[in-house]
């Protein structure tokens, strides 16, 4: 029988920024990892900062915060979700790694 440590799961918020030209910004706000959108009322301006990372091509390594500033003049409309996301096991930490590493000699 296999046990799993107990995982505790996190809410993350997903923004899809449509603009009025037709782009879209998907973004993910993970509010426990430091990151914060912002819209404030009667200003032309949101505020996106988003916290350092590790590197979604190799954990080890970080990427730097990021910050943007969206005219809201520019925005058609938004689209937001609220997910229920569960970390890794520590066994699917180290396959990912694994992977990782053998990924240049997998054909």
């Amino acid at each position: 029988m296999i046990v799993q440590p107990h995982l505790t799961p996190k809410f993350i918020d997903e923004f899809d920024i449509i603009f009025q030209n037709g782009h879209i910004l998907p973004l993910t706000i993970d509010k426990e990892a430091g990151d914060t959108i912002d819209f404030p009322e009667g200003a032309k301006v949101a505020h996106i900062h988003q916290a350092p990372r590790p590197s979604p091509t190799d954990p080890d390594i970080m990427r730097p915060a990021e910050d943007m500033d969206i005219y809201i003049s520019h925005i058609l409309y938004i689209v937001h979700r609220t997910r229920e996301v569960l970390p890794p096991t520590p066994e699917q930490q180290e396959a990912f790694k694994l992977i990782y590493k053998l990924h240049p000699t997998i054909q």
